[in-house]
């Protein structure tokens, strides 16, 4: 059975990333002795429905939790399965550098910046 830090991270790096509530909130995650399970929050964060089945407007991320979420998963269980440990780096690595990088290029210190009234040197 696969760790739930390793399905977590599955689950993060494949979900679609804008301004990072998703990637925060998007998820639950909970571990038994019998299994692992991970809850999509469509009450708090509704538009994940949109997201994985596309509107007339755009399509860029359908099926990201049945296809790509989905089939993730079974790739690395048949990897644990036939002995192949090999460490996720790929997926946590993604994870943890997704909210940086793709929150810088979104502009999220210049809206920090601004609600916090602070000036920036080299703002615009």
């Amino acid at each position: 059975m696969l760790k739930l830090s390793e399905i977590r991270d599955v689950v993060v790096a494949d979900m679609p990333y804008r301004s990072g509530f998703m990637f925060l909130n998007g998820a639950k995650f909970y571990e038994t002795a019998h299994y692992n399970l991970v809850l999509y929050d469509t009450v708090r964060v509704p538009y994940i429905v949109f997201n994985e089945e596309g509107t007339r407007y755009t399509r860029k991320n359908v099926g990201f939790i049945s296809q790509r979420t989905i089939g993730d998963l079974i790739v690395l269980e048949g990897m644990r399965q036939s002995g192949d440990n090999t460490p996720l780096t790929g997926f946590s690595e993604k994870a943890s550098r997704r909210g940086n990088t793709e929150m810088l290029a979104n502009g999220m210190v210049d809206f920090v910046a601004w609600q916090h009234n602070v000036e920036r040197p080299g703002a615009i």
